[in-house]
């Protein structure tokens, strides 16, 4: 079933489905312009794929070889040493036998 609406000038205007349908067209193609990523989007879940990897071994290691202690370079001298006993740490004991 349709309607008639005035336009104001004595001429009857149909309003039936298909105003309705480019109605609901322009309003969903408003919805498909407004693009919202989750998690900065690919970039990053990309980097929260890779960052969780090297989270869990390094909590692993904590709880393991520091006995749950937080373990953390002593000075600015010992960032590269602390970075290869934590690399040392996944060869000895976390590689599959």
């Amino acid at each position: 079933m349709s309607s008639r609406r005035s336009t104001g000038s004595g001429k009857a205007k149909q309003v039936g489905k298909n105003d309705g349908d480019a109605k609901l067209r322009r309003h969903e193609e408003k919805i498909d312009e407004e693009i919202e990523l989750e998690f900065g989007g690919p970039v990053g879940t990309t980097i929260i794929m890779i960052f969780s990897h090297f989270l869990m071994l390094y909590l692993w290691i904590c709880l393991h070889y520091y006995n749950g202690a937080v373990a953390a370079p002593t000075s600015v001298a010992d960032i590269g040493p602390f970075f290869q006993r934590m690399y040392q740490h996944v060869l000895d004991g976390a590689l599959p036998s």
